[in-house]
C-alpha cells in the first residue's frame, strides 16, 4: 500500500527507488579536486576534466562520489540543500493546500539520498552532523506531506472523475503509486461499464 511509504527508509525500499536512484546518478555537481591532471581522464562513459585542485568543476554525480570516497575531491552540496530551501519548499508545499505540489528538481530526492546518507561522505561540508541530520529531518517532513496529498488525490477518484493532477509530482512518487493506480484504474473502468450498462446510456472510453 501507499501509506508504506511513510518514511524515508520505507521510500528507499521501493524497488523503483533503486531504479531511479541509478538515474540520478548522472545529476551534475561540483566537486573541488584533491588531485591535479594535465589532460580529461577517460571514465565508463565519458571524458572529465582536467582537474586541478586550484578549480572547482562539474562531474555526474556518479562520479563525484567514486573520487570522494577515495580521498580524490570534496564535494560541493547543491544549492538547494541547506535547512533554509528545505523549510522554503514545506513552507509551499503548505500554502498550495491539497490541490497542487510545490515545485522542485525531479531527482532532488534521490540525490539527497545519495549525499546524505553515504557513510564514506564528509558531513562536514554541509554544516556538519547536526545540519545533515536536520536536512533528513526536513527532506522527510516534505515528503511525509506530499504523500498525503497523494492518498488525499486517489480518495478523491470516483466513477465519474478518473483524473488525478500530477503536475510537479517527481518521478519517484509517480513510481510509488503506479502499481495502486493502475489497478484503481482498472477497477473503475469496470465499474463505469456497470454504470453505463445501468443507465441505458452508450458506453464512454476511458
Amino acid at each position: 500500500m501507499i501509506e508504506s511509504a511513510d518514511t524515508i527508509e520505507a521510500l528507499r525500499s521501493c524497488s523503483s527507488f533503486e531504479d531511479e536512484e541509478f538515474m540520478a546518478e548522472e545529476y551534475m555537481v561540483q566537486i573541488q579536486p584533491h588531485f591535479n591532471t594535465g589532460e580529461s581522464l577517460r571514465f565508463i562513459s565519458q571524458e572529465c576534466g582536467p582537474f586541478d585542485r586550484r578549480t572547482p568543476i562539474s562531474v555526474p554525480l556518479w562520479i563525484a562520489t567514486y573520487l570522494e570516497k577515495h580521498g580524490k575531491c570534496t564535494i560541493i552540496p547543491p544549492s538547494w540543500m541547506t535547512v533554509a530551501y528545505m523549510k522554503s519548499k514545506i513552507r509551499e508545499e503548505r500554502e498550495n493546500g491539497t490541490e497542487s505540489f510545490a515545485k522542485f528538481d525531479d531527482t532532488m530526492v534521490q540525490v539527497a539520498m545519495i549525499l546524505l546518507n553515504r557513510d564514506y561522505l564528509l558531513s562536514e561540508y554541509i554544516g556538519g552532523p547536526n545540519n545533515r541530520n536536520a536536512i533528513l529531518t526536513l527532506v522527510h517532513e516534505l515528503l511525509l506531506l506530499r504523500k498525503a496529498k497523494i492518498v488525499e488525490g486517489l480518495k478523491q477518484v470516483d466513477v465519474t472523475s478518473a483524473v488525478i493532477d500530477i503536475t510537479n509530482m517527481t518521478s519517484v512518487e509517480r513510481a510509488s503509486i503506479r502499481p495502486h493506480a493502475v489497478g484503481m484504474m482498472d477497477e473503475l473502468r469496470k465499474l463505469w461499464t456497470i454504470r453505463e450498462a445501468v443507465l441505458g446510456a452508450e458506453p464512454r472510453g476511458m
